[in-house]
């Protein structure tokens, strides 16, 4: 199990962890991730829950490495289109 201590700003962490090695390419396999929230309690009994953390494009690969984020292949070619009509809708509104 590995804790991170999260704040309010946006951090990346990465984590290396092993598999046994005879793991079956065709297998189906599950990752866990348990998102628990603090607590304070004050001196009047008052108890103060802390649950904002997100879990955003998680990332699994092989390797020991971390690698940087990089866009899916839907994000580019939605991209590509975006930026397309926006080109042809200004070419149309100048002529």
């Amino acid at each position: 199990m590995k804790t991170f201590t999260t704040n309010s700003n946006w951090k990346r962490y990465s984590y290396t962890f092993k598999t046994k090695s005879d793991l079956n390419t065709s297998g189906t396999y599950k990752v866990l991730f348990r998102l628990i929230s603090d607590e304070t309690v004050t001196s009047d009994g008052t108890i103060t829950y802390y649950s904002n953390t997100y879990v955003c494009m998680p990332k699994l690969e092989e390797g020991n490495m971390a690698t940087a984020w990089d866009a899916s292949e839907e994000d580019v070619k939605s991209l590509i289109t975006q930026t397309a009509e926006s080109i042809e809708a200004k070419i149309v509104s100048e002529d």
